[in-house]
């Protein structure tokens, strides 16, 4: 220690040297220090004289002491200093934004970046309240608010069953994932009129569900269906044409004298009043393919006139023999609409029909006549009233 305040005490007499040289009062003599004895080190008196002046330290500690606070290697720059709103506006970037959001939120004022600031009654447990980041109430904050049946938060989810989807609202037939209770769910494409389609109640197609579905016949509480296969009534013959579409004949009197269109008619009331439900085509019957003729046949009377379905189509660019422009005329369920091109080729049956295109009045619809082995349509007039007998038929 002595040696370290003699050292201190050289440096001293140098420095004082130095300020006394250049004391323009100096005369250049040797100048007394009194150093009261302290080893050249001059005690500062809190005089403003330069001569007097020596270094001073303001941390209380003598000269050459190391201060309090310096001896674990620690400096003023090493100690926390509190953050403020200016010096916020210092940092960089977000983490200034942040902070100085951070700082703000909760204060009771809507700042900037903020879409609501209750101050105190700030909340993320209590239904419509602000939240605790001045956010507004919303689906999602796991808070059931008002609109809202259910908020589970992040588990909110739209493809998980059962879980609350993420409008907030509970899982349900519809929206398009298989929950507790469904066998099934196609979301928008749930249908209680598409074949085959999921219904509305989450339940699958089914017999029975008014939709005729693959591998059904039909699917209603009509005289035509049972069990969602054509079960006809008495009198009713079931076949299928080349295609395999499934139809139904029924070989019947009508007393009276009535034209094609009479019949037609007729025939559209008589399977009506059957209730029958998917049907494609109904009305007077026709033979359009072979199938179709070789089912019925056998249930026609030889000798007697039958009214049929085909109708020549005026529109027709071709009458050319055997038979151009010759169709079912049918009920889709809307209108009378030609469908089923008559093959006037066909070998099954013969046929007599003149290429006057049905514009002379007498050629638009057809008649069959005579019996087993002979039996021919022919085009006859829609509207001569004849005592005939009528072929009705249904096209599922």
């Amino acid at each position: 220690m002595n040696a370290t305040r003699t050292m201190l005490g050289l440096a001293l007499l140098v420095t004082v040297a130095g300020c006394t040289a250049s004391n323009p009062f100096y005369d250049g003599g040797e100048e007394d220090v009194d150093d009261g004895g302290t080893d050249g080190i001059v005690p500062d008196e809190g005089t403003d004289d330069v001569g007097d002046r020596v270094e001073v330290r303001d941390d209380g500690a003598d000269p050459g002491e190391i201060p309090p606070g310096e001896a674990d290697g620690t400096t003023e720059a090493d100690v926390p200093v509190e953050t403020t709103d200016e010096d916020a506006e210092g940092l960089d970037g977000a983490d200034a934004d942040a902070e100085a959001d951070a700082l703000l939120c909760g204060n009771g004022t809507i700042d900037p970046g903020e879409q609501c600031d209750d101050g105190g009654g700030n909340s993320d447990t209590v239904p419509d309240a602000c939240r605790t980041d001045c956010t507004d109430a919303h689906c999602g904050d796991g808070v059931v608010d008002a609109g809202e049946t259910c908020d589970a938060g992040g588990a909110n989810s739209d493809i998980a069953p059962d879980a609350c989807r993420t409008s907030c609202l509970p899982a349900s037939c519809g929206d398009g994932v298989v929950d507790t209770g469904e066998t099934c769910d196609a979301g928008g494409a749930n249908s209680d009129i598409a074949p085959d389609a999921c219904r509305t109640s989450c339940l699958p197609a089914s017999c029975g569900d008014g939709v005729v579905d693959s591998a059904e016949e039909c699917d209603d509480a009509s005289g035509f269906c049972a069990t969602c296969a054509l079960a006809p009534p008495t009198g009713w013959v079931e076949c299928a044409d080349a295609l395999g579409n499934p139809a139904v004949f029924l070989v019947t009197d009508w007393p009276g004298n009535h034209d094609a269109i009479d019949w037609r008619d007729h025939c559209q009331s008589l399977i009506d009043a059957l209730s029958p439900v998917g049907y494609a085509f109904e009305g007077l019957g026709a033979f359009y393919d072979q199938n179709l003729w070789d089912c019925v046949s056998p249930s026609l009377v030889g000798g007697t006139n039958y009214y049929e379905g085909l109708t020549q189509d005026p529109a027709s660019s071709d009458y050319a023999e055997p038979a151009g422009g010759w169709y079912w005329n049918a009920w889709n369920g809307t209108a009378w609409t030609n469908v089923a091109p008559y093959d006037a080729a066909n070998t099954w049956m013969g046929e007599a029909f003149d290429d006057g295109g049905g514009t002379g009045g007498d050629a638009e619809c057809t008649r069959l006549t005579g019996g087993p082995g002979t039996w021919t349509a022919s085009d006859y007039s829609c509207t001569t009233n004849n005592n005939w007998s009528g072929i009705c038929m249904i096209r599922y």
